[in-house]
Formats: structure tokens, sequence, C-alpha cells
């Protein structure tokens, strides 16, 4: 059997993990938790002909970049990646580079390995008082400038708001709408543009399940695609709908490996991370030979051990 491998929905593995996931692709073997039920725990065997592919999701996947040599000399040269690249201020994703550097490996990485392969994440939207729709259109349209030529597809999706979401904005109130971004009379004009300025950059632009939330301007679309992989790697992938996940979700089936609660990021509106301030401390001091995440390492003592200091700053 083999499948496509999801690095991860639930965590930034790149830009946190790197090593971590390099010894498990070496040791052949990770320990994937339920989401739903942590003590049931999924052990996975890896090999290169099991894993058709690889799909990285992350907000910045510069500490990574130095890994892709090791990646492919271990035989898993067939990844793309899903490159969160939003221009939100820090109050929103406290945890992340300056936007330039950002951009900067955005193209770095679309050097190393094809345009085709780095996919452009414009998401969520949500607005406030200094975001509202011209501020997105007007950022989207430098950032589509800016990664001309790096990416052919960006998918957009509006901010869900899940209750953890609304219980760590609501000390934004004001500052970010805490209302359905959907229900905006201004919406319209908004996706508009953004369907101008992606298509003029040469890039198709497609909604993550909205169903059918943002047409007739922007269609869904699915963010794992084994057709896309397919044409991308000359291979066939197994192309399942992944049914697991939400109904709106037009994903084909992958596995992921991540875990919930362990991204140092600390953004704000994130769905998968109830504490920032945990999931930071969880982040600098995992165990890179622990068989799943989420696991210290031990200080001499037998004490939590102290992870490196983020790039990017505090969560």
């Amino acid at each position: 059997m083999s499948w496509i491998l999801s690095a991860s929905r639930r965590t930034d593995i790149p830009s946190f993990f790197g090593d971590w996931f390099l010894r498990r692709l070496e040791e052949g073997l990770v320990r994937v938790p339920n989401p739903f039920r942590p003590s049931q725990v999924k052990e996975v065997a890896l090999s290169p002909e099991e894993v058709e592919a690889i799909v990285f999701w992350t907000k910045d996947p510069g500490p990574f970049l130095p890994f892709l040599d090791r990646l492919e000399g271990l035989g898993y040269d067939r990844y793309v990646f899903l490159y969160t690249l939003n221009p939100y201020p820090p109050f929103l994703e406290p945890g992340l580079p300056p936007l330039e550097e950002r951009i900067r490996t955005f193209h770095a990485l679309a050097d190393r390995i094809g345009p085709a392969r780095v996919t452009w994440r414009y998401d969520p939207i949500l607005f406030g008082e200094d975001l509202p729709p011209a501020w997105h259109l007007e950022r989207f349209a430098f950032l589509a400038r800016a990664l001309e030529g790096a990416a052919d597809r960006v998918i957009v999706s509006l901010l869900d708001l899940y209750r953890k979401t609304l219980r760590r904005l609501a000390p934004l109130a004001g500052r970010v709408t805490l209302e359905d971004p959907a229900s905006r009379q201004d919406l319209g004009p908004l996706l508009e543009g953004l369907a101008r300025e992606a298509e003029g950059r040469g890039m198709a632009i497609r909604a993550c399940a909205e169903e059918g939330r943002l047409l007739p301007w922007i269609p869904d679309g699915p963010c794992i695609e084994a057709a896309r992989l397919e044409r991308i790697f000359q291979r066939p992938m197994a192309g399942t709908r992944h049914k697991g996940q939400r109904k709106a979700c037009l994903c084909d089936y992958s596995l992921d490996i991540g875990v919930n609660g362990t991204c140092g990021h600390g953004c704000v509106y994130c769905y998968a991370t109830a504490d920032p301030t945990k999931a930071r401390r969880l982040a600098l001091a995992q165990d890179p030979g622990a068989p799943v995440l989420g696991a210290p390492r031990q200080a001499p003592g037998g004490g939590e051990g102290e992870g490196a200091e983020p790039r990017g700053g505090a969560c």
C-alpha cells in the first residue's frame, strides 16, 4: 500500500521539526496520535516505495532548505510545498520572520524545485479596523507581483470561526471582526479583484473548503490533488477522496503525521493550537530522536530540556 504523506496540516514541520522529520524517514517509522483521542497512537512505516509524494505545509520553510539534499538522498525526491504567505501584522502572526525574508525564501524554494511544486496560500482572510477589503486587495496584489514566476497556483480561504479561534481572537475585537467573513456585503469586489490579480500574474486561483461561497469569482479546489502530483512527477498517484477531512474539503487522501498544539509560530487565528505558549515550548523542546511529535528531550536529571530560540521571535 502507498499513500501521499502530509507534513502537516496540524503543525509546521519544515519550520520547527526538520531534523526530527528526516530522522523519522531514516528510521522508517513514525508514530501518530489520533487528534481526537491522543491515547490512540498509530505506528506508520515509512519508505520511498510507500510514500508516493510528500506535501509540506509551512509558513516559513527557510530552516528546512538545508535539509533538501538529505531528503532527496534518502530517496524522497517527490515533494511539494503549500506555502502560506500572508501580509498580516505581528499582532496576528507574532512568530514569523519579516515578510520580505519570507518572500526571498519563497523564491529560493521555487528556484530549487520549480514553481509548480510551490503553491502559495493566502489564508485565512480575516477583516478588522485596519484590515478592510481594500487592504487585502492591495496587499494581495503586492504579493502576487512579488511571487510572479515563482508559483503557478494560489489558494485562498476565509477565516473559519471555530470556538477556540473565537476565544483567542476575542481580546482583539474591533481590530479583528468576529463575524463570518462570508456575510460581508463588500466581499464580491474583493474576490473579483483577487481573481484578476492572480490570473494576471499567471496563477490559477482556487478556494479551500468554501463550499462554493466564493463563486462565481473563485471556484473551490483541493489543496492536495493526486492528479496535479501525477502531472508534476509523471507517475500514477492514488486519488481517493479524503473522507476523514471536513465535508467541504476536496483533497485527495493523505496520511498526516503532525500533532496539534506543537507549532511555535503563535498565529492568533490558528485552529490547531489552543495554547500558543505551550505549543512554542513543545516546538523548541522536541526530542529529535523521538518517534512522535510533542515528545520533549530530557535534560540531565530527568527534567524537560530547553530548546533554541525560534526564528522570528517569540510566539
